[in-house]
């Protein structure tokens, strides 16, 4: 993913110089194709992460959606409160 993220800076500046509109057209659905698959990842990862720890604490502590929506954001919140109540991870 590092390496896609350089490249794709590199496009950016210097895309508009090398390539024709339909060059940049592709780059561009290429693009937008690899950022779906890195957020499918981000999801995947998270939901895991959920299932890891539900399985460690034996309940359920996370709400779906909330993790669907807010992603990495929410299980760090929910990770955070664990902490503080006491919980070992």
């Amino acid at each position: 993913m590092l390496i896609y993220l350089i490249l794709s800076l590199l496009y950016s500046l210097f895309g508009p110089v090398f390539f024709t509109e339909y060059g940049i057209a592709v780059l561009d659905s290429i693009d937008i194709i690899l950022a779906f698959y890195f957020v499918g990842c981000l999801n995947y990862s998270a939901f895991r992460a959920r299932e890891m720890i539900e399985d460690y604490f034996e309940e359920e502590i996370f709400q779906s959606w909330l993790l669907a929506v807010f992603n990495i954001w929410y299980l760090q919140y929910k990770i955070n409160r664990l902490v503080d109540a006491g919980g070992n991870l």
